[in-house]
C-alpha cells in the first residue's frame, strides 16, 4: 500500500457513512422509480388519507404479510406515510383487513370491490414482449386469468377494470428490471 492509497481512519469512517446514506436515500428513490407509491388497502383519497393518517404505524405492525411498510427518505414526498412496496413483498388483501381494523383515525376505511393500484406492464422489460417466453404474472395473479391474462398475442394483458394493485405479478417477475409495475388509479392519483 502507498502513502497515496492510505487513508486515516476518520476519513474512512466519513467514507463509509456517506456510502450507507446514498444506498438508503436510494431505496426510497426506488418505490417512486419502480411506481407510484401505493398506499394500504382502505385509502379512499390521498388528501382524505394524508390528512387523517396520524403515522402511529398500527397497520404496519397489524399487516401479518410484512406489505405495509413506512417509506423513508427527506426526498420522498410521503416520507413517514405507511406505504406497499409490491417489489419487496406484495399486498394479500386479508378476508379481515387487519391494517384497516387497527386503523383509529379512519385513514382505512374498508370499502366494496377494494383497490390499491392497478398493474401496468412496462414492454420494453417485458419478456414476453421481448420475444421470450414468460407467463410469471399470468400463472401467480390471484384473481386467475381475469387480471392479468394472455392475450391474442401470447402476451400478458392487464383487465383494468378487474386489477386491485395487489403487486404479486410485480413480486414474480423475473425481469431486470421489472416488466410489470403497479400504478394508483385515477381515483387515487398519486404524483
Amino acid at each position: 500500500m502507498t502513502s497515496a492509497d492510505h487513508i486515516s481512519r476518520s476519513e474512512f469512517f466519513s467514507s463509509f457513512i456517506t456510502k450507507i446514506k446514498s444506498s438508503y436515500s436510494g431505496t426510497a428513490k426506488k418505490i417512486s422509480v419502480v411506481g407510484d407509491v401505493v398506499f394500504p388497502p382502505g385509502v379512499t383519497g390521498i388528501d382524505h388519507f394524508l390528512s387523517t393518517c396520524n403515522r402511529c404505524d398500527k397497520c404496519v405492525a397489524a399487516c401479518p404479510h410484512e406489505s405495509i411498510r413506512i417509506l423513508h427518505g427527506d426526498e420522498a414526498k410521503y416520507s413517514g406515510y405507511p406505504i406497499i412496496d409490491s417489489q419487496i413483498q406484495p399486498c394479500f388483501f386479508c378476508g379481515d383487513f387487519p391494517c384497516i381494523s387497527v386503523c383509529d383515525t379512519g385513514a382505512l376505511i374498508k370499502q366494496n370491490n377494494m383497490k390499491i393500484g392497478v398493474a401496468e406492464i412496462i414492454t420494453e422489460n417485458c419478456l414476453a414482449h421481448s420475444g421470450n417466453f414468460c407467463q410469471s404474472c399470468i400463472n401467480n395473479c390471484p384473481l386467475i386469468g381475469k387480471a392479468i391474462f394472455c392475450g391474442t398475442n401470447g402476451k400478458p394483458e392487464i383487465n383494468k377494470e378487474v386489477c386491485n394493485g395487489c403487486g404479486i405479478c410485480v413480486q414474480v417477475c423475473p425481469a431486470e428490471p421489472v416488466g410489470i409495475i403497479i400504478k394508483q388509479t385515477k381515483e387515487l392519483p398519486c404524483q
